[in-house]
């Protein structure tokens, strides 16, 4: 059978966020709940505040979950911090290629080596201007993704599009979308949020938790890994 992964997404919603996630602790333990009910092995998080906020998210999910361990990346693109969690039980860091951050992208790539099938993967997080910039930052992405696949086995992009799949779609050459055609991905009824796979995995399987206290629906999906 083919070795699945599941990704995932969250933006917290920095600047609007609501009583149930208002505090740090709150926030912190929301998060881990969602990573832990979408069972992401790869997730990433934007808009988050502190730096902080990672570790303990990372601590929540081992004690209040008793999810396996769990690492993390972060970074600022721009005035945004993004997280990327990742299960360490599925994937091993690469430790000798750096992460990769653009403030004119908006996203930040990390490697990782697939434990059960030896691969090399690229995880790229994102969170995409929804106004200023937006050209310059898909651009970027594009030239990113398209200069790093001749050196991984695949690559995933996850995060805030701030787009819809028809205008993301063109941009991610050779890429799948999770979330196509009238899906909304915002209590906005838009699609902003989105997830994107390497052509010859095949996504099954998308997750969106409407009843999430943000305003952009927590999601996630399956990736189906080609077969040898």
């Amino acid at each position: 059978m083919a070795e699945k992964i599941t990704i995932g997404a969250i933006n917290t919603d920095w600047s609007t966020r609501k009583p149930a996630v208002a505090t740090p602790s709150a926030l912190q333990k929301d998060i881990a709940k969602r990573v832990a009910e979408l069972g992401a092995h790869v997730l990433s998080a934007s808009e988050v505040s502190s730096a902080k906020l990672a570790d303990k998210v990372v601590q929540r999910l081992f004690d209040d979950h008793g999810a396996r361990e769990f690492g993390f990346v972060h970074d600022k693109i721009g005035y945004d911090r993004i997280v990327q969690f990742f299960d360490e039980e599925v994937y091993e860091r690469i430790d000798d290629i750096p992460h990769s951050v653009s403030t004119i992208g908006k996203y930040m790539g990390v490697h990782y080596t697939h434990l059960a099938t030896n691969e090399k993967h690229l995880h790229v997080s994102v969170h995409l201007p929804h106004k200023k910039g937006r050209g310059a930052a898909k651009l970027a992405l594009a030239r990113y993704i398209e200069d790093k696949m001749a050196e991984v086995d695949a690559v995933f992009v996850s995060g805030d599009f701030n787009d819809s799949a028809a205008n993301i779609g063109p941009v991610l050459t050779g890429m799948k979308l999770a979330v196509t055609g009238a899906t909304s991905t915002t209590a906005a009824a838009t699609q902003k949020d989105n997830i994107a796979a390497w052509e010859e995995c095949e996504l099954t399987d998308v997750v969106l938790q409407a009843d999430a206290p943000y305003s952009h629906f927590p999601l996630a999906c399956t990736a189906a890994l080609p077969e040898e």
